[in-house]
């Protein structure tokens, strides 16, 4: 049992350049379980109260709900600020057009083009895909996956597009199914793309070209480590395909 409470404070720290922050504060019960419990138990119970509390903003970074909008807190000449990353799918390689989910489900092989943006970010930075992935359930803990890419391996249906270039990363891949669903007439499964932003200097030296004197670079790159955000995940809501029998 838990319970949230936001409250709203004057920001501090390294939330100092804002006015106003809102902080959560969790607290609740753990109850403890005899796992050779039947009926009866010879032990006593045993009840944890926890009490915590973060700035909103950490919590949004650090959990693993499905979302399709995540946050990130850059450090800038300047002074730090927050950069807003989201996810949007579309129908067409020009991203113009939104994907609008049927409720029947896409037809299997449908190319499906994604899109992950930032906002509220300065020019010095640039949006860079790690890894993108589709999960079974929108909980990324306990759930079948499956990769598109992780670096430069990537799906033999996933084209890649811009990464690490500007403030969006492109890509797109073509509609599935998961075989534990074959029992079932649609398919529902997640996307998600673990997110960083990199400094415009050094994304050239960070993003996808695989080559082997590429890969030497990144390895040498990442040992600074000054110039690249920490990871963030962004997700998509659910996306269904249908199995078109005859």
């Amino acid at each position: 049992m838990s319970f949230f409470q936001i409250s709203q404070e004057v920001g501090t720290g390294l939330f100092s350049d804002y006015s106003s922050v809102q902080f959560v504060n969790i607290s609740g019960m753990v109850n403890s379980i005899d796992p050779f419990a039947g009926i009866i138990t010879y032990h006593s119970e045993m009840v944890y109260l926890f009490s915590c509390r973060y700035p909103l903003q950490y919590l949004v970074n650090n959990t693993e709900a499905s979302v399709s909008g995540v946050s990130l807190v850059m450090k800038d000449n300047n002074g730090s600020f927050i950069s807003t990353l989201n996810m949007r799918l579309f129908e067409d390689n020009k991203y113009t057009s939104q994907l609008q989910m049927p409720s029947t489900g896409l037809q299997l092989k449908t190319r499906i083009f994604v899109e992950v943006r930032a906002t509220n970010l300065t020019t010095r930075f640039n949006v860079l895909l790690d890894r993108c992935y589709a999960t079974t359930s929108q909980f990324l803990i306990n759930s079948t996956y499956y990769d598109l890419f992780v670096g430069c391996n990537r799906d033999g249906q996933t084209v890649m597009g811009v990464n690490g270039e500007g403030q969006e990363a492109r890509f797109s891949f073509e509609a599935f199914r998961f075989v534990e669903h074959r029992n079932q007439s649609m398919s529902t499964f997640y996307l998600h793309c673990a997110t960083r932003l990199c400094d415009r200097a050094i994304c050239g030296t960070l993003h996808q070209n695989c080559t082997k004197a590429a890969r030497r670079r990144r390895e040498v790159q990442s040992n600074h480590g000054t110039t690249v955000s920490d990871m963030a995940t962004v997700s998509s809501g659910p996306i269904i395909t249908r199995v078109d029998n005859g």
